[in-house]
């Protein structure tokens, strides 16, 4: 199903890319390998915003965003609510890298990413997250 309001069971994933062309594709991908998206956003604000309403089971995160706050910080603030984050970047040097890790990722991509593996990512993700919450460490 295509739509935003349409299987819950399927993964909830918040899309946080300002590149619009991008952000589109990657949209596309992830509803073909059936994830459901809740949002799809530019700014880390509004990131901040969806996450908290929404509690996404996961969110897709580039690292350079417009506005004030950038994806790492944004994603540093989701991982404390609880909600795993991974970043989707063509930065990988290594002091951002060290930013990503000390964020609490939960993975990190390089642009660009195949749609094979980032559907796996976010499934091996998602049910290391299972795993941990059906022992009890909810």
């Amino acid at each position: 199903m295509n739509d935003r309001e349409g299987d819950t069971s399927s993964p909830t994933v918040l899309v946080v890319e300002d590149e619009a062309v991008i952000a589109l594709a990657l949209e596309g991908v992830l509803q073909r390998e059936g994830f459901r998206i809740v949002a799809v956003v530019s700014r880390g604000e509004t990131a901040l915003e969806i996450a908290e309403r929404e509690r996404p089971d996961v969110v897709l995160m580039d690292i350079r965003l417009t506005g004030a706050v950038d994806g790492v910080t944004a994603g540093e603030t989701i991982h404390g609510w609880g909600i795993p984050v991974v970043y989707l970047s063509a930065h990988s040097d290594r002091e951002t890298a060290e930013r990503i890790e000390r964020a609490g990722a939960a993975a990190h991509l390089t642009k660009p990413c195949s749609p094979l593996l980032l559907a796996r990512t976010l499934r091996s993700v998602l049910s290391t997250r299972r795993a941990g919450r059906g022992a009890g460490n909810d």
